[in-house]
């Protein structure tokens, strides 16, 4: 009987790990479509990644995005608010996680053209990694774009 449970705990484990893997590819090349603006190839690819992996936070911003593309709005704003969410959890969890912040400040400034709540997250993430260059660059746009 311990065999067995060890097994299926094995089993379960991998396959956990590889729907997660897989999840991760489905939303890298869901990103690379995007790139080639093949907004409905992508689309394909950000709903497989999710639908692998329900809590892939990268997934559904960049689904959002998407959906915006394609004038989806409410599709993308219960998206982007399901990033934020997800990534206000991980905050939680470790408020030292600086990409976190960072990725919830794009999050903001994409959904709620929210320029000052984007800019605080920016600047935390600096704060916590002063090496963080997403983190500056994203805190540049906004500053160059708003003239600051």
């Amino acid at each position: 009987m311990k065999v067995i449970t060890i097994c299926l705990m094995f089993f379960f484990t991998y396959f956990s790990f590889a729907q997660n893997e897989n999840s991760i590819s489905f939303n890298e090349t869901g990103e690379l479509k995007y790139k080639f603006k093949d907004f409905e190839g992508a689309l394909k690819d950000y709903n497989e990644s999710i639908k692998l992996n329900p809590e892939n936070t990268d997934a559904y911003y960049n689904r959002g995005i998407v959906r915006y593309k394609l004038n989806d709005f409410d599709g993308a704003v219960t998206d982007f608010k399901k990033a934020i969410k997800n990534y206000t959890a991980a905050i939680e969890l470790n408020p030292k996680d600086d990409e976190a912040y960072n990725q919830r400040g794009r999050v903001k400034y994409e959904l709620e053209d929210n320029f000052e709540e984007a800019v605080k997250d920016y600047n935390k993430a600096i704060e916590l990694n002063p090496k963080n260059v997403d983190a500056y660059c994203n805190r540049g746009y906004i500053y160059y774009f708003f003239g600051e």
